[in-house]
């Protein structure tokens, strides 16, 4: 049996590297940083894009929070997961980027792998910060005494 032409040239086409620039994935590093940036629920989904490309041991990629994304960040999204598996590491494409992913991690700490099955802090609402004289005009802040300041506590529940 001899497969048509049109089914090879197909196949052959499904099977080539992907045609994306290294400007294309700049620009999706640039975008999903600048998401990222912010704790809302897109900054979250892109900040685990980014951090997964970045260091995927420490840093998972919920595919499910991808439906996060509008229209456009998704198509975002999808640009930069093709060019990470061509096109090497996120943080070599922009400027200043191994520093700006130190500081997504800072932002996004909850999510290191270590963090991400603890509670957040009933006490400090996962601030990691309360005030220290709660019932005056005072507002400076302290460490959260019942998280260390960490913003989170361990899950003691029923499993």
């Amino acid at each position: 049996m001899t497969i048509p032409n049109s089914v090879m040239n197909s196949l052959t086409e499904a099977f080539q590297p992907p045609e994306r620039t290294v400007e294309e994935y700049a620009e999706a590093v640039t975008t999903l940083y600048n998401i990222a940036r912010f704790v809302t629920s897109s900054g979250r989904c892109a900040a685990q894009l980014l951090l997964s490309g970045f260091n995927g041991d420490n840093w998972q990629l919920d595919i499910t929070d991808l439906i996060l994304l509008d229209r456009a960040n998704f198509k975002t999204a999808m640009t930069y997961l093709e060019c990470r598996t061509t096109l090497g590491e996120p943080q070599e494409r922009i400027e200043n980027g191994y520093e700006k992913f130190q500081e997504l991690q800072k932002i996004w700490s909850k999510l290191h792998v270590d963090n991400m099955w603890k509670d957040e802090c009933p006490k400090c609402f996962g601030d990691g910060e309360v005030l220290v004289n709660p019932e005056g005009d005072d507002y400076s802040t302290k460490p959260c005494t019942c998280c260390g300041g960490d913003g989170q506590i361990a899950h003691m529940g029923n499993f």
